[in-house]
């Protein structure tokens, strides 16, 4: 685990005292970026297509994908909104799935801590992060590149990925479904606020089980020093279009 800090910040380090600056420190991008737009090729054995990523610091994220078969009768499209409240996902024209996400809740908690409290878990949390960089530093592992960024390669369970860990998303991934590799990263876009904002037919999205987590109990351990409860919010998934694996017999498929 990383050292105890001195609670007080460094002069190049900016007081944290809202509920958002304190969700982007748990959740930076790389390099300070304020947000990123990550564009990839998508194939499965029946399918191609562009797979789209676009984050903005402090946990917002928007995915869009549109895969067609060769001969053009098969198209499936759908996307996904997170935002540190909630990660909803569908299909085109569908009210898909929504499940309710904890770093909203651990930021309103953080802002109600007394302010040492309050001071002591973003000194934790800074520690934390200078500690991350200096042990995949220390420990690189086996490196790949994709467009000139440095990754994580990684192989689970038959499947091979290349992770840009700053950013906590796959620049490569080779599975037996589905294969993507970024052919475009595009820093600090303008991105539309929109584009975080639920379309209307999420109103009837199916509600999945919230994320287990002790709100309070998360906080004591990061205000004493240990931040692996609110990290844990942070584990990276791919978060692919699942359904690819079925086209074109899944429900998300259209003619």
């Amino acid at each position: 685990p990383p050292p105890d800090p001195d609670t007080a910040p460094a002069l190049d380090e900016p007081a944290i005292t809202e509920p958002r600056a304190f969700i982007e420190l748990l959740a930076p991008l790389p390099d300070g970026a304020r947000s990123l737009v990550i564009r990839y090729q998508l194939e499965s054995p029946t399918l191609r297509g562009d797979y789209t990523v676009s984050l903005r610091s402090g946990g917002y994220r928007h995915e869009r994908w549109r895969l067609a078969s060769d001969d053009g009768t098969v198209t499936v499209a759908g996307t996904t909104i997170a935002t540190p409240a909630f990660e909803w996902t569908a299909a085109d024209g569908e009210a898909g799935e929504r499940r309710e996400l904890g770093l909203d809740a651990l930021a309103r908690a953080w802002q109600a801590l007394p302010a040492d409290a309050r001071e002591a878990a973003v000194a934790h949390l800074r520690s934390w992060q200078r500690w991350l960089a200096d042990a995949r530093s220390d420990q690189p592992g086996p490196r790949g590149r994709v467009l000139n960024v440095d990754c994580l390669e990684m192989r689970i369970a038959g499947q091979n990925l290349c992770m840009w860990e700053q950013a906590m998303v796959a620049l490569r991934y080779e599975g037996a479904a589905f294969s993507l590799r970024a052919t475009e990263i595009r820093r600090d876009v303008e991105l539309d606020p929109g584009l975080f904002e639920l379309p209307p037919l999420a109103a009837d999205a199916r509600r999945q089980a919230a994320p287990a987590l002790d709100v309070d109990a998360a906080l004591d351990q990061l205000v004493a020093g240990q931040a692996s409860a609110a990290v844990e919010l942070l584990v990276p998934s791919l978060r692919l279009p699942a359904f690819v694996a079925d086209a074109p017999n899944d429900a998300g498929a259209t003619p």
